[in-house]
Parts: structure tokens; C-alpha cells; sequence
């Protein structure tokens, strides 16, 4: 394999000092691949400007500020601000990496590369001091395209995506979205694009008490953090989003079936067909919960 791809690694940071320096190691650190770290600060407060400064010097690295927007839209706005590269990959700013993990998904994805494809992988669960936790994170099951709308099955830290999917994300900038990698999953599921999950680990995937979305929490934490238990319709206005910007890019199907989502709370005929669909998230629990949301009228 060329050992010349480049890759465009893209990490919000916020707040991160404790375990940023060690992050931005392992990225660097990164085997056999061409690696370009981008940053965007979401406007931190503490050591974290500082940390990055340490590399101006660095010709991989590229940061820049903004006013803080959250996660989610830093990271798209990170997509919007990133140049021309072989692959993409998402970062958080205090997992590790192994030093091969983008070498092992840019193996897969060079198998792909006519198409919209996107990897993702486990997550090894450790804790502050990178000592494993006894679990591994993530899903290895395949989602049909509303289940995906609903729930996303990639953990933004494992993802890695070629060019044609990267192009595609920039088709049209959202307002509203669930968080970055549930929207780059659903655009590549919405555009029919290949989907590679890997049951293997190389993220080391750092629990501490400040975690936007962790692993390590009980059951019914875990339910009430994610988007089954959001208020404010939230997975409904990404859905909107979504047919704003990629409706000539779907089949009929997925245009049918996102558009029963968009009308379910005016049509009754729709809503029924949400309710009835099948989800396939591999957990009777969820799938209920799912079907719950749009008789709730809260999907």
C-alpha cells in the first residue's frame, strides 16, 4: 500500500489540558500514514490554546479558535475548514491512539474507493490513567437507514472516511444536528455509501468525570444521555436537515421513509408507518423505545 495517503485527522478541543498532550502524541505518533492534525478551540478557558501553541512550528498541525458553538457544530465546522486530503478522521481530545489504527482503516478503505465508505470500529474502555476497564465499546451491528436516523452505530473517534464521503458532507452545512458523527453516518447511509465495522480496538477511550458521552455509565444514565430520551423533537429536525440537503442524492425509499419522519405529527397515516417500521438496532429495548418516540411525539 502507498505509504504516502494523507490523512486529516480534525479534533475539538474544549477545556482539555489534562489529557490533551498526550493525545495530540499519539495522533502524531501515527504509523506509516501522512498524518495532518487540524484543531479547532470551541473557546477554551483553561491551558488548552497553550498546549496547541506548543506546535506552530509543527508543519502537521494547523489550529484555529472560534467562538464556542458546542461539539457538534465545532466538528462540523471543522469539516468546512479542512483542505484536500486522502481520508478524514475525527478526533477527541483525550482517548489514545494506537499507532495503527488509521494504517488499519485506510487498508480497509482502499477497497472502496469509487464509493462513499465509511469505517468505524470498537473502543477499548479505559480510565484516567489508560488502565483497562474489563469492556469494550461500540457495536459491530449493521443499521438500516432509519435506525441510523435514529440511533447512530459509529463512535466518532473511531471513524475514519475517504474523500467521496468528505465531499459529500459539504454538500450543505445543517443548523440542526444530533452530534457529527451520527450526521456524517446518516449522509453516508442516506447516499448508499459502504459502511465497514471493525470488531477490533486501536482508541483507547478515556472515561473521567468530564466525558460529553461516555461509555462508562450505568444503563439508565446511558438512555437518558442519548438521543432515545431527547426533548425538543431533536432527531425529527435532523431529518428535516437531511431532506434539505440530500434529497436528490437518495433513493425513493429512503426519500419515503424520511419523509413519513418529517410528517408524522400532521399525517396520521405516516406516524403509523414510523411506529410499525423496523428497527433493527439488535436490542428489543431500543427498538421499542424508538417507536415510543414517535407515539410520544417526541422522534
Amino acid at each position: 500500500m502507498n505509504l504516502e495517503y494523507s490523512v486529516c485527522v480534525m479534533m475539538s478541543t474544549y477545556n482539555g489540558e489534562t489529557y490533551l498532550p498526550q493525545q495530540i502524541e499519539s495522533i502524531l505518533s501515527q504509523e506509516k500514514i501522512k498524518i495532518n492534525l487540524l484543531i479547532r478551540d470551541d473557546e477554551s478557558t483553561d491551558n488548552t490554546l497553550n498546549i496547541i501553541e506548543k506546535y506552530r512550528d509543527d508543519k502537521r498541525v494547523k489550529y484555529y479558535s472560534g467562538k464556542n458553538i458546542g461539539p457538534a457544530f465545532s466538528f462540523i465546522d471543522l469539516l468546512f475548514a479542512a483542505e484536500d486530503y486522502d481520508y478524514y478522521a475525527f478526533a477527541d481530545q483525550d482517548d489514545y491512539w494506537e499507532a495503527n489504527k488509521i494504517y488499519e482503516a485506510v487498508k480497509v478503505l482502499e477497497s472502496y474507493k469509487e464509493f462513499p465508505a465509511l469505517y468505524s470500529s470498537l473502543t477499548e474502555v479505559v480510565d484516567e490513567n489508560l488502565n483497562f476497564k474489563n469492556r469494550f465499546y461500540g457495536t459491530k451491528k449493521q443499521y438500516n437507514f432509519l435506525t441510523q436516523l435514529a440511533r447512530s452505530n459509529a463512535i466518532g473517534c473511531t471513524m475514519v472516511f475517504n474523500k467521496r464521503l468528505f465531499c459529500m458532507t459539504r454538500v450543505y452545512r445543517p443548523q440542526y444536528i444530533c452530534m457529527h458523527d451520527q450526521w456524517v453516518n446518516i449522509i453516508c447511509k442516506a447516499l448508499d455509501g459502504i459502511e465497514i465495522k471493525d470488531s477490533r480496538s486501536f482508541v483507547k477511550y478515556r472515561q473521567h468525570s468530564s466525558n460529553v458521552l461516555g461509555a462508562e455509565q450505568n444503563f439508565v444514565r446511558r438512555l437518558k444521555k442519548s438521543a432515545l430520551f431527547a426533548e425538543g423533537n431533536s432527531r425529527y429536525n435532523q431529518a428535516y436537515e437531511l431532506i434539505q440537503g440530500y434529497k436528490e442524492y437518495m433513493r425513493d425509499e429512503y426519500y419515503r421513509q424520511i419523509m413519513d419522519v418529517i410528517q408524522y405529527k400532521t399525517c396520521f397515516a405516516s406516524r403509523i408507518r414510523c411506529i410499525v417500521y423496523n428497527y433493527n438496532t439488535g436490542r428489543p429495548l431500543y427498538n421499542m423505545l424508538i417507536r415510543l418516540s414517535f407515539i410520544r411525539g417526541k422522534f
